[in-house]
């Protein structure tokens, strides 16, 4: 019978950013995965880590952080990230959506982020491709993009290079539990011994709580987005449109909108990768667990960015896809210990945060499982915090 110090159910980035970071602690750890790396949430999304987007508090403080470990990631594989410090732009065609994003980069130039706004000129010396009727924006030059998937496969190979283990294809079928403690997980007819259990499921996340009578309130909220053909450098930034950090911090807009783009979640957001494809999205639609494409999401996502960009017209799709991200009702991941179940943790509930907050996540996970004070405090993701919902 094997036993190690830590399972990790799940080998997308929050999985493989804790199974890195646990072994750097000198742990013996195994990655499980019912499939294999990133082919979750982690392999159908974009890569960007976005400081801009966020109000101050602490995912803004763990984003920044994230970008820093990822640079140290990169010197330790001999795998390319593809990271980019690109910076981004929000887009305002408004007066009501420049009031609101000079609000914000007032919050957030007190909290410490470098953030200006911008008036048309100063735009389009930047990016000489944005229509005419963008009035102003908000630029951050810290925001960062890598490969998801890159990122991912690296952090679980920095993880192999301290001793830890990966198994694919592994489904877990049960945890076992004793007197209130896990020790161990069953994988096929396989019992294999653990002290810690760590639920690095995403969308799901229920799934592995409900083995042992864990309501995890996570639900999946769908993304799609579309990928070009490769061009020449057409973009040098992150572009986003004020549309998007209305939609992300606001789920209930979509329902009192007569647009009917708003009601199908669609706001901009266009990142050109290093490969020199164009990823544009994207929509937020709960729609259960399907990821199925639809046309009339692709029509709304093209037309915003032909909308914002015209060049755009001329370049031609090769391919779309959706993900799942999972989401909580008050916009904060699940990170930590579980009241009444010792030795079980959780990572997982990032929803279109993950690819930022994988390293902190994984780093708070690590130094929790080793007695360790974390970075940041964990109360405010404790699944505790939900307990007046579902008494």
């Amino acid at each position: 019978m094997k036993a190690y110090d830590a399972v990790v159910i799940g080998a997308g980035i929050i999985g493989a950013a804790t199974a890195c970071y646990l072994s750097g602690e000198g742990l013996r750890v195994l990655v499980v995965d019912r499939s294999s790396p990133a082919s979750g949430t982690s392999g159908a999304c974009d890569g960007v880590i976005s400081l801009h987007s966020k109000t101050p508090g602490l995912k803004l403080d763990m984003a920044r952080e994230g970008i820093c470990l990822y640079e140290q990631l990169s010197l330790q594989t001999d795998l390319d990230l593809e990271m980019m410090k690109k910076g981004s732009l929000c887009l305002a065609e408004t007066g009501e959506e420049l009031d609101f994003l000079a609000q914000r980069i007032y919050y957030q130039k007190e909290h410490g982020l470098e953030v200006s706004l911008l008036g048309p000129q100063e735009i389009r010396s930047m990016e000489p491709r944005i229509s005419e009727h963008v009035i102003g924006a908000s630029w951050c030059p810290e925001d960062t993009q890598v490969n998801p998937i890159m990122a991912t496969l690296a952090f679980l190979e920095s993880a192999r290079r301290q001793g830890c283990f990966v198994q694919k294809h592994s489904p877990v079928g049960s945890i076992l539990v004793n007197e209130g403690r896990v020790n161990g997980v069953v994988i096929g007819e396989e019992k294999v011994l653990a002290e810690w259990i760590i639920d690095a499921c995403g969308v799901d996340a229920p799934q592995v709580g409900g083995m042992i009578g864990i309501d995890v309130p996570i639900q999946p909220r769908k993304g799609q987005l579309m990928v070009t053909e490769p061009v020449g450098p057409l973009i040098g930034s992150i572009l986003l449109e004020a549309r998007y950090m209305v939609l992300k911090n606001n789920a209930e807009l979509r329902g009192s909108s007569e647009d009917p783009s708003i009601k199908a979640g669609v706001s901009l957001s266009v990142e050109q990768t290093l490969s020199g494809n164009i990823l544009i999205g994207g929509t937020r639609e709960f729609a259960g667990h399907s990821r199925e494409t639809s046309y009339e999401a692709f029509r709304f996502m093209a037309e915003r960015a032909i909308h914002f960009l015209p060049s755009f017209k001329e370049i031609r799709i090769i391919r779309s896809f959706a993900g799942l991200r999972p989401y909580t009702t008050d916009g904060m991941p699940i990170i930590g210990a579980v009241e009444g179940m010792e030795g079980f943790l959780i990572a997982a509930g990032h929803e279109g945060d993950g690819i930022a907050l994988a390293p902190s996540t994984g780093k708070m996970i690590s130094r929790l499982v080793c007695g360790k004070p974390t970075d940041f405090p964990l109360e405010p993701f404790s699944l505790s915090r939900f307990s007046s919902l579902y008494g």
